[in-house]
């Protein structure tokens, strides 16, 4: 939380800064959606890259990982452990991770190509739902974080939700229009 409340008055007075040197006439709405973005974006950075409590960071880039879980490099060795009814594992903690791991990167896919015109295709959209988890996934496993190649996946698979919201949105933005004249 106290991550939060140094980001937002230092977001804001960056904003103030560039509308008024800008030239351009700022849009309203594209300022509030602007903000919320980049509220989520640093929420979702200090979740992700706050380190394990109990590990010791100097043990860790030293390569003694004992502390920490070992990553994960079979695909798919996760997720099947999770849908496995009979794991020791609660279906809160195993929902959580499943359905965690794949939205928390659908914002991307829907507010990258909302936000700005050259983060409108697919395939752009698609390779930094790629590179930003695989960044997140190298990182977590330097600070004592579970790194796992299922997170990737399912993070990948949200980013691609996030951009089918978006081009269904925008689908529907051209449809409806004409539907009720």
């Amino acid at each position: 939380m106290i991550y939060m409340v140094v980001f937002l008055p230092v977001y804001i007075i960056g904003r103030i800064i560039i509308v008024k040197t800008g030239k351009k006439p700022r849009n309203f709405v594209r300022e509030v959606f602007l903000a919320v973005f980049f509220l989520y974006s640093f929420a979702l950075a200090v979740l992700l890259f706050k380190p394990a409590y109990g590990i010791d960071l100097v043990d860790l880039m030293k390569g003694n990982h004992s502390g920490a879980n070992p990553p994960n490099f079979i695909p798919g060795q996760t997720i099947k452990m999770y849908l496995d009814s009979t794991n020791l594992i609660g279906l809160g903690a195993r929902a959580e991770n499943l359905f965690g791991n794949l939205f928390c990167f659908t914002p991307i896919g829907f507010g990258l190509p909302l936000l700005w015109k050259r983060w409108q295709r697919f395939w752009a959209v698609f390779l930094f739902g790629l590179i930003a988890p695989l960044f997140v996934e190298t990182i977590q496993y330097f600070t004592a974080r579970y790194a796992d190649i299922d997170d990737l996946m399912l993070n990948c698979i949200g980013v691609t939700i996030g951009y089918i919201i978006y081009k269904l949105i925008f689908w529907l933005s051209r449809v409806l229009p004409r539907l009720s004249a």
